[in-house]
C-alpha cells in the first residue's frame, strides 16, 4: 500500500516498502514553480530514493508544467550521476501532456542519460499512459 512520505505544494512522494516501489507525483501547481524551488525538490527526491532503496520506481509527470532551463537540466543530470541509485532496476516516467513540458522533460532525461559517468544497470522507460508505465514496472493499480 502506498504511503505517502513528502508533500509540497508541488510534488508529492509516496513509498510501498512491500514492492519496493518508489513514486513521485507532481501536482499542476508546477505552472508556478521556480527554479530554485524545483532544484529543492529535485533533491528531496533524490534523498528519499537514498532512503527507501526502492528496485521500481515511478516519475508521474502529467500534470509538470515547469520549462526546465538547460543550466537547471544540466545540473539535474549532474545531481542524478553524483547520487545514483544501485538498487532501481526499472524507472518509469509518465511524460507531461503539455508540449512545451514534455519536450523539457525529454531533455531532461537526455541530459542524465549523457552524464551517466558509468551506465546504470536500471531500465529508464518513458510513457504517455500511467496504466502501461505500472504495467511495464509490474505494479497493479489497485
Amino acid at each position: 500500500m502506498l504511503e505517502k512520505v513528502y508533500q509540497s505544494e508541488f510534488v508529492i512522494i509516496s513509498v510501498d516498502d512491500s514492492k519496493s516501489f518508489t513514486m513521485m507525483t507532481w501536482t499542476k501547481e508546477t505552472f508556478d514553480l521556480e527554479d530554485h524551488i524545483y532544484r529543492k525538490e529535485v533533491l528531496n527526491w533524490i534523498e528519499a530514493l537514498k532512503k527507501y532503496q526502492p528496485r521500481y520506481v515511478l516519475d508521474d509527470a502529467r500534470l509538470f508544467s515547469m520549462p526546465i532551463a538547460p543550466e537547471t537540466q544540466e545540473w539535474a543530470a549532474q545531481v542524478n550521476n553524483e547520487n545514483k541509485i544501485e538498487t532501481i532496476e526499472k524507472y518509469a516516467i509518465v511524460m507531461p501532456k503539455d508540449y512545451i513540458s514534455n519536450l523539457s522533460t525529454d531533455q531532461n532525461i537526455e541530459e542524465v542519460i549523457i552524464h551517466q559517468v558509468e551506465k546504470t544497470t536500471a531500465a529508464i522507460q518513458q510513457f504517455d499512459v500511467m496504466d502501461t508505465a505500472m504495467n511495464w514496472l509490474g505494479m497493479d493499480m489497485a
